[in-house]
């Protein structure tokens, strides 16, 4: 601990739990230079209060961070100033950030879950509700929502492992208790698939999330997760004759497809209920009271 005195930015990176969040800073706080940034990596956790913990000339050095994972391949940065951080030394760490770790910075507002997550985990949770409710695979859903549409490739049920599943139960619940008048909060929370996988251990630690590998003869083989018996089998190729078509198309916003082929209510996988857009523009200017 000794040597956190020559550190001139400590980033805390604990699961999204604020008691353990709280127990390091009082833990670790003692031990930091006087000169010393301190950041929190946070999914969406509220910066605002963390700097009442600190003695007074502390408040001003501390900010909260968002590195998305993994943060040696994905560019994006979220900062979050809280109310008392210096504008000096939020304008030092953006352009650390942006001239030394070659980030795209984005400076947010400490409300739920800030920018992208505000976005990005509804969406998340609304494909795997609509999965469920319309009766598609996670490898179909995963090619309706990657590159056809603009986003990357790990999709929905990649992205979800990557982050972890136990994470990304806390974030969004964490986000719901945030918004309890929002009309789409039922979306947000995660439905039962994902928590049982949780309590079974399912999660990135384990290696085993919607997706799993397993060895085979030719090398290691990807597994998917069927949600009717949670049990993994082999990878097929997505039965949507309207994807080669549709990926043809270099304009993404013409390029959404409409698998009418599926004898299930609607045949339409809808990306998003409501439109991906409206969880900002609904609540704009966003402003957290809490």
């Amino acid at each position: 601990m000794g040597r956190l005195r020559e550190v001139d930015w400590v980033i805390e990176a604990v699961v999204e739990d604020l008691d353990a969040k709280r127990r390091l800073y009082d833990h670790v706080a003692p031990h930091l230079a006087d000169h010393a940034i301190l950041s929190t990596n946070t999914s969406g956790s509220r910066s605002g209060p963390w700097p009442r913990r600190f003695r007074r000339p502390w408040r001003s050095r501390f900010l909260a961070t968002h590195f998305f994972n993994p943060p040696r391949y994905l560019k994006l940065l979220e900062i979050v100033p809280a109310p008392a951080t210096d504008p000096d030394i939020l304008a030092a760490v953006r352009a650390f950030a942006e001239n030394q770790l070659g980030k795209g910075v984005v400076i947010a507002r400490d409300t739920p879950n800030f920018i992208a997550n505000r976005v990005g985990v509804f969406a998340m949770m609304d494909a795997v509700h609509l999965m469920l409710e319309e009766g598609y695979s996670i490898p179909e859903v995963d090619a309706l929502t990657g590159p056809l549409i603009g986003r990357p490739k790990s999709a929905t049920f990649r992205t979800a492992d990557v982050v972890g599943l136990d994470t990304l139960i806390l974030v969004a619940e964490s986000m719901a208790r945030r918004l309890p008048d929002d009309p789409d909060r039922d979306r947000i929370l995660p439905p039962e698939l994902v928590r049982e996988l949780v309590r079974r251990g399912r999660c990135e630690k384990s290696g085993a999330g919607f997706y799993t590998r397993r060895a085979a003869a030719d090398g290691r083989r990807i597994l998917v997760l069927d949600p009717a018996t949670l049990q993994y089998g082999a990878l097929p190729d997505p039965p949507l004759q309207e994807l080669p078509a549709a990926s043809a198309i270099r304009d993404t916003g013409r390029a959404h497809p409409r698998p009418r082929n599926r004898q299930r209510p609607g045949g339409t996988f809808r990306l998003a209920k409501p439109p991906l857009h409206a969880p900002l523009c609904g609540t704009a200017p966003d402003r957290d009271r809490r």
